[in-house]
């Protein structure tokens, strides 16, 4: 046990085996070594350890014996036990860091890691990013200038992350390997986020593009069948059917027509489903030459054409 000259309490106490079997003694460290540490006000820890021991196997093997009662021209044989060393057993320990209820009580040793985030494109400074230590509690939101500070941190090699989910970028992830060491340290971390964006907005715009498609086929099925049919046979269908029968009844003229994506109906997109007088026909193909429709646009940016219903109806009636 070796104790502090000054204050005589404990610094380390080592050991070693005794008693051990022949085929252990060649090897003379076998024991260990075991150091204190006292926390202010809360006693003592064991801040470092380790031991050797050997790892002994009994082995069992036969030998010629002397004397004994064995017949003439017989040799007589005994069983004797020998002990073998087989390997050797290390292994040690050391406490980096002793927390009570997340309040620091000791470390052996800490690292502060302070630094900025930039764009690697533009090098201008990120904010409203989290940058941690991977596998740990360690966070630090970036401030305005992309400024961020890590306190009490273990020293060694370790994984820096960023992640852009506070700025609304949930699926951005940025991880470097660091080797931080004892005391202050500055660096600064460029993340590609300016070509991430641009990455991620093209594969939004492919997504955007192919739902797009898909809807402009099925309403241009939607239009052919509903423009094929005939006029003697006509009448309303889906959800606004009742209200469309409503419209068209005791009108004079009612047209079908294709609405563009600019909501006109060009006039030969058009036909009628009741003509009534020539007159009021005309009346009404020049009403649907000023009629404007609105703009079916079931997703940001994706016109469709549609069909519409105009009856017409002649004043007095």
């Amino acid at each position: 046990m070796w104790l502090n000259r000054q204050t005589a309490e404990p610094r380390f106490l080592e050991f070693r085996y005794v008693g051990l079997p022949q085929a252990a003694r060649s090897v003379r460290d076998f024991g260990g070594r075991v150091a204190f540490q006292r926390i202010p006000g809360r006693g003592w820890l064991i801040s470092q350890w380790s031991v050797k021991a050997p790892v002994i196997a009994t082995v069992a093997r036969r030998q010629a014996g002397n004397g004994g009662f064995g017949s003439p021209g017989q040799i007589r044989t005994i069983t004797v036990s020998d002990s073998v060393l087989t390997h050797l057993h290390e292994e040690g320990g050391e406490v980096l860091v002793a927390r009570e209820g997340g309040r620091l009580l000791w470390a052996a040793r800490l690292a502060v890691l302070t630094g900025r985030v930039v764009d690697s494109a533009s090098r201008r400074p990120l904010d409203g990013g989290v940058v941690g230590i991977a596998g740990t509690a360690y966070r630090a939101r970036l401030d305005g200038e992309g400024r961020f500070r890590l306190d009490s941190l273990v020293p060694g090699a370790n994984t820096l992350v960023f992640s852009g989910a506070s700025r609304g970028l949930t699926a951005f992830e940025r991880r470097i390997d660091v080797t931080i060491p004892e005391g202050s340290t500055e660096l600064e971390l460029a993340v590609p986020l300016s070509s991430w964006l641009g990455a991620r907005g093209n594969d939004d715009a492919r997504v955007q593009e192919s739902r797009c498609t898909q809807l402009r086929e099925a309403r241009e099925v939607e239009i052919r069948a509903g423009f094929s049919e005939p006029a003697a046979g006509w009448r309303p269908r889906g959800r606004d059917s009742l209200a469309t029968e409503r419209a068209v009844r005791g009108a004079a003229v009612v047209i079908q027509g294709i609405a563009d994506t600019t909501g006109r109906v060009p006039a030969d997109a058009a036909r009628a489903l009741r003509r009534g007088r020539h007159v009021a026909y005309l009346a009404a193909l020049d009403a649907l030459a000023k009629l404007q429709v609105t703009v079916d646009e079931p997703v940001a940016g994706c016109k469709l054409r549609r069909l519409v219903v105009m009856p017409y109806r002649v004043t007095g009636q």
